[in-house]
């Protein structure tokens, strides 16, 4: 098989697949730049991409824009770390948000305020986890109330960025993916042995009690940083989506458990900090070209159960191709709220133009 064996069509489809992904890159970039009042809180704009697909009942396409939105965006501006964290909330909510799409009668508002809450429930399953303690669980009210409001407000957004999509054939002039060279390139050998040192040092590091070994083991990640040359903005920016968490967890500790309060702080905050930084030393020694060479080895042995995953490394292949060509697209300087109604579109427009001349 010399190329995809997607037809014109399809190859259009996934290449929008591709395009939407790639806004729901550049939207989940632009949102950390946004002047929200509330410390900590997101919109959640990415998740417009998605709404999109699922608005025309492409479940599959919907499901492909989610999968890349959070390997890239882990990938590029986190690390594993937030991506476990929000791969837990994201597939909970495509979930709910796929079956109430098919539902004729079902607005995309309330798909999205849907989807939203249970984003927020998948993210205090991965917080319990990672901090050891259900007192994550005395925030759940006050997210919930949020995730209404912020999925409201991208439900309406999606729903206005559907309406002036302005569906061209520019996308099918985009070359076609070569799944099977993909496929043939070997991995690197330093690439697997990373990822297999990572593992191990997770598992040790959610394995071990001893403060000592562990406040060890947090330094050893921070060396391994600095020999990576990992900067201390990016490894803050990694931890940022729990360091409100292990706040309120110490807040509530200190009510209900006093005397181990500070003792179980300390333990849960090494164990994030060593993860993070173990995590942000393996991405900057991975370039994310190894990504889609990946995904396309393990799409060809699925081929032979009948499942074609062409069209997703096309749409990753697209998305991987745009990130490069982003800059300039939004000023994060000039970000203001009011003017996000204007600019989604927009961007969606320019990102298309750019493909087309690919």
């Amino acid at each position: 098989m010399d190329k995809t064996a997607l037809s014109p069509a399809e190859i259009q489809r996934w290449t929008r697949i591709g395009v939407l992904a790639a806004l729901a890159m550049l939207l989940g970039y632009m949102e950390a730049f946004l002047p929200i009042p509330i410390p900590g809180v997101k919109l959640g704009l990415a998740n417009i991409a998605v709404l999109v697909a699922l608005a025309d009942h492409d479940v599959w396409g919907g499901f492909s824009i989610s999968l890349i939105k959070v390997l890239v965006l882990g990938l590029l501006f986190g690390s594993p770390l937030t991506l476990a964290y929000s791969a837990a909330g994201t597939l909970l909510a495509f979930c709910g948000m796929a079956t109430l799409s098919l539902l004729p009668t079902m607005h995309l508002v309330m798909v999205s305020v849907v989807g939203a809450l249970l984003h927020e429930i998948g993210q205090l399953f991965v917080a319990q986890a990672l901090l050891g303690t259900t007192t994550v669980w005395y925030l759940a009210p006050l997210l919930l109330l949020l995730g209404c409001v912020t999925g409201a407000i991208c439900g309406v957004l999606a729903s206005k960025l559907n309406d002036s999509l302005a569906r061209t054939d520019a996308a099918a002039a985009v070359t076609t993916v070569n799944v099977s060279e993909l496929a043939a390139q070997p991995a690197r050998k330093s690439t697997i042995w990373l990822l297999v040192g990572l593992v191990a040092f997770v598992v040790a590091v959610f394995r071990v009690e001893n403060m000592r070994i562990l406040l060890a083991l947090t330094v050893l990640g921070l060396v391994l940083c600095a020999l990576a040359r990992v900067r201390a903005k990016r490894l803050l920016r990694s931890m940022a989506p729990l360091l409100a968490l292990i706040a309120f967890t110490l807040a509530v500790q200190l009510v209900v458990s006093p005397q181990t309060a500070w003792e179980f702080t300390a333990r849960s905050s090494l164990r994030l900090l060593s993860i993070a930084a173990a995590c942000a030393a393996f991405m900057a020694r991975v370039p994310t070209s190894d990504l889609t060479v990946l995904v396309a080895r393990m799409a060809t042995p699925l081929k032979r159960l009948g499942i074609q995953g062409d069209g997703f490394v096309l749409a990753l292949d697209v998305a991987l191709r745009l990130v490069p060509t982003m800059e300039g697209l939004i000023e994060p300087q000039e970000l203001r709220l009011r003017d996000v109604p204007q600019l989604i579109p927009r961007a969606y427009e320019r990102l298309l133009a750019r493909v087309s001349k690919q």
